[in-house]
């Protein structure tokens, strides 16, 4: 007898004596998930839930304290062979039975040694807590009967005015958003700044706790019973949470989804309530904390509750919606269970998915939620620390402490006691330290592409910005946009009255000059020298007035395309001299200006390479080879145009109150790469694209870490 077939044969020795029922308290609902029929079985005291299928709960009713668990499990294989669970699904079912305070056994017996795996179970969640020692809950009052009373003066939320008075409040609070879009993007600058931090807290616990009650309010509505309330720990941050775990027995799914959603629906209203009293309030402590409510609801929706890759409400929306229960667990499971089969080479396993379509959810989901959570947790640290580097770095080192550290040791303590690898652990111990030794090998030694991908903009190697050279009104539009023009060709017509005033006064004068001239020459000639000087001048001032008035006409320098998008509003306008009307540029030559941050320093080693390509937005499928790359070395804050920068869409950061969204927060390098000939590609002056610049291989790990030094440098000068 191998040590597997020992160690389940003690197991269901020791159950098999066992005389257990269903507690009588038990509350059995039927509810179909994804047209199977399954029981849910729920204690109302410790409001916890199982689900199971109808051939397990025909087993789990037949339980009786007068006959112990192996004669119930023999009547069961007589009647039903076919559908009675094994021996090991019912240590099993006992098991987690138990562990959810289902069960009522006789007291004398040896329980301990039986479900010792309560223990265990209770030290991961421990363990769990440790390890998400960012999301604490302290379970703290019951609130159901009040809920139970306030119910009647509640329900005209759920009517048709209820929805109408919500869409009209988001609809009107969506639209003062628009209009004031740009106040509300520059006034997040301060939101971490100390003065704000005692604001942002109270906007904090306000939202949570309007969208914990209205969890708690619709749970109720539905009959659902909530009997805790209490603190959860979010980044150290107290704030107010609810179980409503009992709307797992509900048998519609959208009841349950709705009460998922219960919060999210709250935050949207109380967001849109805040930016109608900021948009109408001066500045003040009650216009902050408006804007703070508005940060917090719309950014903590979107980041935690959301989104269905962390366990807050949109989980379980998604859960309920593709009738998964326990959607994250059992992804893990999957994962596991996909290793074990499929590189242990274990046979006889149990698949953790009931179909394919659903292996292929559990599988996606779990590789997606860990990414997230990575990511989500980085984004936070690193948010944090640029404002309070201390407090940054404690949670990144109990990150690395609580994630990066234990990790090893789990993976030793699976490979060396668990029993569904049993008969095959030294293949999977050989497997997985090839694994580990193969994987390390690859990022320190083997030689990775290393590319440097950077944003830019086609520009005209020839072109021209046409700048009004005097100031006037904008008369006419002679050429309309993206025209092609020769050269000499009237462009746009200005007036200016003013001018034409001027031109015809300095006329007048120079008239009167004449006239006294010949005065003085009949009459005093030594008033004729200072006559003559005078006339000087006054050629010189209706020669810069006439050269002024032909200014008032706009002309093409060269041949060119006419590129003016934004003058047609304008037409009308009074323009200023040196306001910037158009670009006119040749269709000749074109280059590729490209923006690199002066991060990636390394592009100066890429002055040979060969192997830079450009990706025309719009135009991807055709890559272009750039032969030669021409690098300023020096600092630029300018953008080539605004298209690159973060008001524009672009990815470069640019400074909030500079109106032409062209000047960069931190200096560039710009890097011309002169574009070849190419019939597949339509060259157009401005469209963005990428340049990929192509450098030496390198060990992944070395460019990571590369990566890592030069995030420090950047962010935090270390």
């Amino acid at each position: 007898m191998t040590r597997v077939t020992q160690t389940f044969s003690e197991s269901w020795h020791r159950v098999s004596d066992i005389r257990v029922a269903l507690k009588t308290t038990v509350k059995i609902h039927k509810q179909n998930f994804r047209g199977e029929w399954w029981y849910i079985l729920g204690d109302p005291f410790s409001n916890r839930f199982f689900r199971v299928k109808p051939h397990t709960y025909a087993f789990l009713v037949s339980l009786e304290q007068s006959r112990t668990v192996d004669q119930i499990w023999q009547s069961c294989l007589e009647h039903d062979p076919d559908q009675t669970p094994g021996q090991q699904e019912v240590i099993n079912l006992l098991v987690q039975l138990h562990e959810n305070g289902l069960l009522q056994y006789n007291s004398g017996t040896d329980s301990h040694s039986v479900f010792k795996r309560q223990q265990i179970r209770k030290r991961q969640e421990l363990r769990s807590k440790l390890l998400g020692f960012m999301f604490i809950k302290i379970p703290l009052l019951d609130p159901d009967s009040a809920l139970k009373k306030a119910g009647p003066y509640l329900n005209g939320l759920f009517t048709r005015g209820g929805l109408v008075f919500w869409l009209l409040t988001l609809l009107w609070a969506g639209k003062t958003a628009i209009d004031n879009a740009g106040s509300l993007v520059d006034q997040s600058q301060g939101l971490l700044a100390p003065s704000n931090l005692m604001l942002l807290y109270l906007a904090m616990a306000l939202v949570k706790i309007l969208h914990e009650l209205g969890h708690a309010v619709v749970c109720r509505h539905y009959s659902g019973e909530v009997h805790t309330v209490g603190v959860m720990l979010i980044l150290l941050i107290p704030l107010p949470y609810m179980d409503a775990t009992s709307s797992w027995s509900f048998k519609r799914p959208w009841q349950r989804i709705f009460v998922g959603g219960a919060g999210m629906i709250v935050e949207l209203w109380v967001a849109a309530v805040a930016v109608l009293i900021w948009a109408n309030t001066g500045a003040g402590t009650l216009n902050s904390l408006a804007y703070n409510i508005i940060f917090v609801a719309s950014v903590s929706t979107l980041l935690f509750n959301g989104n269905p890759l962390l366990r807050f409400d949109a989980y379980y929306m998604l859960s309920d919606a593709l009738d998964i229960p326990n959607l994250f667990q059992r992804s893990r499971k999957q994962i596991v269970y996909l290793v074990e089969r499929f590189i242990f080479g274990c046979q006889q396993l149990i698949p953790e998915a009931y179909s394919r379509k659903e292996a292929w959810i559990l599988s996606i989901y779990a590789l997606l939620s860990v990414t997230y959570r990575i990511l989500i947790l980085t984004g936070i640290i690193l948010f944090i620390a640029n404002k309070y580097l201390i407090l940054g770095l404690i949670m990144a080192l109990f990150s690395l402490v609580m994630w990066v550290i234990p990790p090893p040791f789990k993976l030793i303590h699976y490979l060396a006691t668990n029993q569904r690898i049993a008969r095959r652990r030294k293949e999977a111990c050989r497997i997985t330290a090839a694994t580990i030794l193969a994987t390390t090998l690859a990022l320190i030694c083997l030689p990775a592409p290393h590319n440097i991908k950077v944003p830019g903009v086609i520009e005209a190697v020839n072109f021209s910005r046409i700048n009004a050279q005097t100031s006037g009104f904008l008369q006419k539009i002679l050429v309309q946009d993206n025209q092609f023009v020769t050269q000499g060709t009237p462009l746009m017509q200005l007036h200016n009255g003013d001018l034409e005033r001027e031109l015809e006064a300095a006329r007048l004068l120079l008239t009167e000059n004449r006239y006294l001239q010949e005065k003085a020459r009949t009459q005093n000639s030594a008033d004729l020298a200072p006559l003559l000087i005078k006339q000087q001048s006054l050629f010189k001032r209706l020669s810069k007035l006439e050269e002024d008035k032909n200014k008032l006409v706009l002309t093409a320098p060269f041949d060119g395309v006419w590129s003016a998008p934004d003058v047609q509003g304008h037409e009308g306008s009074w323009i200023t001299k040196g306001t910037s009307l158009g670009v006119l540029y040749s269709q000749k030559d074109y280059r590729f200006a490209a923006v690199v941050q002066q991060n990636n320093g390394l592009v100066f080693h890429a002055l040979d390479n060969l192997e830079s390509r450009v990706r025309i937005t719009g135009q991807e499928r055709t890559e272009l080879t750039v032969q030669t790359l021409e690098i300023l070395p020096f600092d630029n804050e300018k953008l080539p145009s605004a298209a690159l920068g973060w008001q524009g869409g672009g990815q470069v950061a640019v400074k909030s109150d500079d109106e032409t969204g062209t000047r960069t927060v931190e200096p560039f390098f710009l890097v011309y790469a002169q574009l070849p000939d190419s019939e597949d590609v339509l060259y157009s002056h401005g469209r963005s694209g990428t340049l990929r610049i192509s450098l030496s291989p390198e060990p992944l790990l070395w460019q990571w870490y590369r990566q890592l030094l030069q995030l420090l440098q950047k962010r935090f000068q270390v």
